[in-house]
């Protein structure tokens, strides 16, 4: 699966390498939103192997560190705080 964005620039491909479901709270064990900067590759491990701990299911495809990520995000359940997130690598 794919995802597809544009800007007044530049568009962008990416292919999905993750999903889960989550918290939105601060005290989360995951707190993915501030995760913007994967610049060393025990962050990037980090932000990968939790991701792969809550994925709904397996996309099969790999992330490596040095890869160019974007996550998206939104509500998810009945609960105020749950999320669910799609990660994808940038083609």
């Amino acid at each position: 699966a794919f995802i597809e964005l544009s800007s007044a620039y530049e568009d962008y491909d990416y292919v999905i390498c993750g999903n889960a479901i989550t918290s939105g709270y601060k005290e989360s064990d995951f707190v993915y939103w501030d995760m913007e900067e994967l610049d060393t590759e025990e962050d990037f491990n980090f932000y990968r192997d939790k991701l792969r701990e809550k994925q709904v299911f397996d996309s099969g495809v790999d992330m490596e560190f040095g890869d160019k990520l974007v996550t998206l995000s939104t509500c998810y359940g009945d609960s105020d705080d749950d999320r669910i997130i799609v990660v994808g690598i940038e083609q």
